[in-house]
Parts: C-alpha cells; sequence; structure tokens
C-alpha cells in the first residue's frame, strides 16, 4: 500500500513537470509567434529565481527622391555665323535629393536623334558628337558641325572628368552622375553643359535650332 502510494506520489510529481514544461512551450511559443514579423529573434534568459525577455522594436523609413530642374529655355551665350563658323555653349543644372540607403542614378537622354534640329524643319540639323567621352575637338568632318555635352558635379560619371565630352546615343539614356549613398539634405547638383560648333565653310542653314533633354533620377 505503500509503495502504490508511493508510485501515485511520484506520477503526479512527473503530471505537474509535464504540466508545467507544457505550460512553458506554449507560452515561448507564443512569444515567437508575436515576434514573427520580424527577422530578429527574441531570446529568453533564466537563473535562479528569474527570468528575462529580450524582444526587437522595430520601424522601417521609407526611401524618398526629388529632382527639380531649371528647365527654363537654355539659349546659347552666342550665336554661329552659318558660314564663317563659330563655337557656343549652354549649361542647365539639376539638383536631386534622396534619403535612399543604396543611394541614386541621373540619366539623360534627347528627343530626337539627332538631338539639336532645326525648329522649322527637322531636316537641318547639328550630327550629335561621337558617342564617346573625349575632350572636344572640331567636327572630323570638313565643313561640317556637331553638337555634344559635358557634365559636372561631385557626382558626375567619372567618364566625364578632364572635361570629356559625348554626344548623345540617340534617344537611348545615358548614366551622368550616380553615388551609392544618400544625398546631402539640400541635394546633389548635376550640371550638363552643352556645346555646339560649325566649321567655317560648312554653310550651316540658318534659324533656330533646339534640343530637348529628358533628365531622370532615381533610386538604386
Amino acid at each position: 500500500m505503500l509503495k502504490a502510494k508511493t508510485q501515485i506520489k511520484n506520477l503526479s510529481a512527473v503530471l505537474l513537470l509535464v504540466f508545467a514544461i507544457t505550460n512553458a512551450f506554449i507560452l515561448l511559443e507564443s512569444i515567437t509567434v508575436a515576434a514573427a514579423s520580424s527577422t530578429v529573434t527574441t531570446t529568453v534568459t533564466s537563473s535562479a529565481g528569474s527570468v528575462g525577455l529580450t524582444y526587437p522594436v522595430e520601424l522601417t523609413v521609407t526611401s524618398e527622391l526629388t529632382l527639380s530642374c531649371d528647365v527654363a529655355t537654355s539659349t546659347m551665350l552666342t550665336n554661329i555665323a552659318g558660314m564663317t563658323g563659330g563655337t557656343a555653349t549652354a549649361s542647365r543644372g539639376c539638383v536631386v535629393k534622396t534619403n535612399n540607403y543604396d543611394g541614386w542614378t541621373m540619366t539623360a537622354k534627347a528627343s530626337t536623334s539627332p538631338a539639336l534640329v532645326g525648329v522649322v524643319s527637322t531636316t537641318i540639323n547639328f550630327p550629335d558628337a561621337a558617342v564617346a567621352f573625349a575632350t572636344w575637338s572640331a567636327p572630323t568632318v570638313a565643313s561640317s558641325s556637331k553638337f555634344g555635352f559635358n557634365v559636372t558635379g561631385n557626382y558626375a560619371s567619372s567618364n566625364f572628368s578632364g572635361a570629356k565630352y559625348t554626344g548623345f546615343n540617340g534617344t537611348s539614356p545615358i548614366t551622368i552622375a550616380s553615388a551609392s549613398v544618400p544625398t546631402a539634405i539640400a541635394g546633389e547638383s548635376i550640371v550638363m553643359n552643352y556645346q555646339a560648333q560649325v566649321l567655317a565653310g560648312a554653310s550651316q542653314p540658318s534659324g533656330l535650332y533646339r534640343s530637348w533633354t529628358t533628365v531622370t533620377a532615381y533610386m538604386n
């Protein structure tokens, strides 16, 4: 009889232990589910007479990006004489602002190919400079003209370093600036510097010529 009571007592202790372990498991499982939205694991520490829980509190900060450009017509600083030739320049800047952790990229493209065409008739134009990055030089074809651009700014593409120029790549975007970090709070200024040249004897048709440029900034 005494042995039977001892067995029952031991069984009760085992059941109590199982119940306690089961309850602890349910409690921890509940904590794990509550933290399931996080990739950080909740930790449990225990010592004699105490239990500690460490859990995360998280907040997501979203990325923003703005682009502002001087959209007024950028008139070349000088006119070019159609027969005796000459060179003209103009500049237009844009400011990009973003807090995106991975940084940003800016591209530019022309709306037509060639880019600089006559307003009255698009059949007259300035041929685009070669799609290469090189110091500005006179048109390679005798009695001809050309149009291209250079880019300056702290994050301008290194392809333009050393005052190198290129022509537009048809109507396809060209990367003109990029960074792998967010901008300063005031933003980053990127300037496109245009140049057109007519060689003496080219007899470039008179009239107004215009190029439409699209600048796009996006988050990396």
